[in-house]
């Protein structure tokens, strides 16, 4: 049958209960882009994702006379996070590492990590961004 638009369609059988011809089946088929082109990499969200924390990719730990500067990426964005802390850090980069923004001033962030001698993993509080140590001091002066 086929209507005016120009489409048309196949029948099995012609008559109730009219069920279509299997090579018109164009039922939709499973692709790992979404609408914008971008990789899908999962279905639904963990309880972490529901809380705001991201799987984070720590490219360089910058030690400082009073703390640290971390640069680091998360899963879905290549640009490079610059996070200032009070402390050294002994990150397990073998093992998970998240972090969330917080919304403070001055701009907080939490990461949650396994330290390289705790079987536990513990969140900190960090500033982004922070560039330089002397920015990581005026954060800790606010």
């Amino acid at each position: 049958m086929a209507p005016r638009s120009g489409g048309g369609a196949y029948f099995e059988q012609f008559g109730p209960p009219w069920t279509k011809h299997p090579c018109t089946d164009a039922s939709k088929k499973y692709s790992p882009f979404n609408t914008e082109g971008q990789p899908k990499l999962r279905n639904r969200r963990s309880e972490y994702e529901r809380d705001g924390w991201l799987p984070l990719f720590v490219r360089n730990i910058e030690p400082l006379a009073i703390g640290a500067l971390v640069h680091a990426v998360t899963l879905d964005d290549p640009t490079v996070l610059h996070f200032g802390l009070a402390t050294e850090l002994e990150i397990d980069s073998g093992r998970p590492i998240y972090f969330r923004r917080l919304d403070a001033l001055p701009i907080l962030a939490e990461f949650n990590f396994f330290p390289k001698s705790a079987l536990e993993p513990v969140t900190i509080r960090v500033f982004l961004p922070c560039l330089t140590e002397v920015e990581l001091r005026i954060h800790l002066t606010e």
